[in-house]
């Protein structure tokens, strides 16, 4: 059965691109900066995960508050990628495909991870050349540093 278009909501998406290393002098200092693509809007049904089944499709050793269904198996969405949805943060956990369907695992951040990131997303908005636009889907989207760590 296809899921119903009023049990949709829509939420944001922002790919995970890379990981580089922080430098202090040519020296290792263990805090790491996360580049995210831009926002792009997708639709899928959101549900609190209950029951056993749906506790181990992902594992248990998965850390998840929400599962977020797709019925666009090959959405291009990817693991320790962003999701903003009804004003809270939340990375990606775990993906898994079906035939019809893409279950993605994802966990809620603190609000002092969500305040750096917002910070982060703000400081790129001001540092983007005017006429381009965030998160369109264009080819070349705009990236977003967090650094990890104190």
């Amino acid at each position: 059965m296809r899921m119903l278009r009023r049990q949709r909501t829509s939420f944001e998406y922002m790919p995970f691109l890379r990981k580089t290393e922080i430098m202090d002098d040519g020296k290792h200092t263990g805090r790491y900066t996360s580049k995210y693509g831009g926002r792009v809007t997708y639709t899928g049904n959101v549900a609190m995960p209950t029951g056993y089944v749906q506790a181990t499709w992902f594992g248990i050793d998965k850390d998840y508050s929400h599962i977020l269904i797709m019925d666009d198996p090959k959405a291009p969405i990817k693991e320790e990628g962003i999701i903003e949805w009804q004003g809270d943060t939340y990375v990606i956990q775990a993906v898994r495909p079906s035939d019809n369907f893409l279950s993605i695992a994802m966990r809620r951040i603190t609000p002092e991870e969500a305040k750096a990131l917002k910070e982060a997303l703000s400081q790129q908005q001001q540092e983007a050349p005017s006429g381009s636009e965030t998160g369109t889907g264009s080819e070349t989207p705009a990236e977003t540093e967090v650094t990890d760590g104190e």
